[in-house]
């Protein structure tokens, strides 16, 4: 089954969510943005590294800290992606739509990182 085809749309990024968590500061929220952004590269480093050396542990931490990490600041589509990757982690799933599914959260984040800079955050 090919997971691109069955996977719903969900939204980038909800403001809403990190405004709620941030109560409605827009200084703490431009800051939290900012350290997520700052962080994102370094989970993907361990979730890769984690795979290329067998240890699931280290990537599968990673994928869930990442997967909490995005869901407090509302990226919804980063979120969802590392949830299924955390999920397929912490079964040993190491197939190659495992790995398919880092380079789909990476396009995610991506995709965020220009919604936030549209935005001007």
């Amino acid at each position: 089954m090919n997971p691109d085809k069955t996977r719903k749309a969900v939204l980038v990024f909800d403001a809403d969510i990190l405004m709620e968590q941030v109560m409605q500061d827009l200084d703490l929220f431009r800051e939290v943005l900012k350290a997520f952004q700052t962080d994102i590269p370094a989970h993907f480093s361990q979730i890769r590294e984690g795979i290329a050396t067998g240890q699931t542990g280290l990537a599968y931490r990673a994928a869930h800290s990442l997967k909490g990490a995005a869901r407090n600041v509302g990226a919804l589509e980063l979120a969802e992606l590392t949830g299924e990757l955390e999920q397929r982690l912490q079964d040993e799933n190491l197939e190659a739509d495992t790995v398919r599914l880092i380079v789909d959260a990476e396009a995610a984040m991506d995709r965020l990182c220009v919604q936030l800079d549209v935005l001007g955050l």
